[in-house]
This record gives C-alpha cells, structure tokens and sequence, in this order.
C-alpha cells in the first residue's frame, strides 16, 4: 500500500511540474502558435567539446536567439555552485559549437520559474578550470586508480546505477 501512496504522489507531483512547464509556454508563445515557439528549438542536444575533453545534453537550445536553458526540478530556486558549473561548461560548448557565447543563459525551475545568469568571464573561466583539473584527475584508464565512494546516487531508489555491479562486486 505504501508504495502506491508512493506512486501516486510521484505522480501528483511530476503532474504538477508539466502543468507548471505547459503553463510557462503559452504564455511564452502569447497566442502565436506552438510550432512557432519551438521552430529553431533543439531539444536535449548533446554538444561534445575536444578542446576541453568533456559533453553534455543541453535540455533547450535556440540557436537562432542564441539561449540555453537548463531545467531543474529543485524544491528551492537557488543558483547552486553546480548549476553554475554545468551552464558554464554548456556555454563553452556552445561556444565550440556555433563559435559564438550564447546570448541568454537560464535555469528554468520547474516549481518556481526561470532565472536568467549573467554570463561573464568569471563564469567561463571557472568552467574551462573545471574541464582542465577534472581531465587531469582522470587521465588514467584503470579502474583501479580511482577511490570508490559509495553514495546515495550509487542505488538510486529500488534500483541500481548501471555501473554498480562493476564498482561494488
């Protein structure tokens, strides 16, 4: 029984969160139609960098207008220490990609709405530092050079992460 009332909740919320997302658009769109807003959209678009050694899957891409926008589905709308990691790294991406910085830079909280981050230098060079030390810190191929930590991510709900059986056997 609990894991109904489990489910029905995950559900509610997840319920909530579209609701929330779909009201967003249409007032983005403001009366135009759907298929206008999404013309020059890609959505979840991996962009792979070979100066930096690194990719990602950036969730909402306007190549045209030149905006990034990353969802998150936090209970606060705070601008953590991460999230501004990860835009920063998509703006190098972006960067390789279409040879110019993108022009808008959000962070769309499902539960709260959009903020927009200022991208200046400060921001890119802490994300090129990042992708240099983090490639540094990972040039061996073995295994067995790296320290394993077991953390809540490793058994994500009932289930395990799909590398579990190799780090934890």
């Amino acid at each position: 029984m609990e894991v109904l009332r489990n489910g029905r909740r995950h559900f509610n919320e997840i319920k909530g969160l579209l609701e929330k997302w779909y009201e967003h658009v249409v007032r983005k769109v403001n009366g135009k139609p759907f298929d206008e807003y999404f013309k020059n959209v890609k959505v979840e678009e991996k962009l792979v960098s070979d100066e930096y050694n690194v990719c990602g899957v950036v969730d909402l891409i306007d190549e045209k207008n030149g905006s990034i926008v990353e969802y998150k589905t936090s209970e606060k709308d705070e601008m953590k220490r991460e999230y501004k990691l990860q835009i920063g790294i998509y703006a190098l991406l972006f960067w390789e990609k279409f040879r110019r910085f993108p022009n808008k830079v959000i962070v769309h909280f499902l539960k709260h709405g959009e903020k927009e981050e200022k991208l200046g230098m400060e921001l890119i060079n802490e994300a090129k530092k990042n992708c240099k030390l983090i490639n540094l810190k990972t040039i061996k191929r073995d295994i067995e050079h790296y320290q394993k930590i077991e953390g809540p991510l490793c058994k994500w709900g009932s289930g395990k992460c799909d590398f579990y059986g190799r780090c934890f056997s």
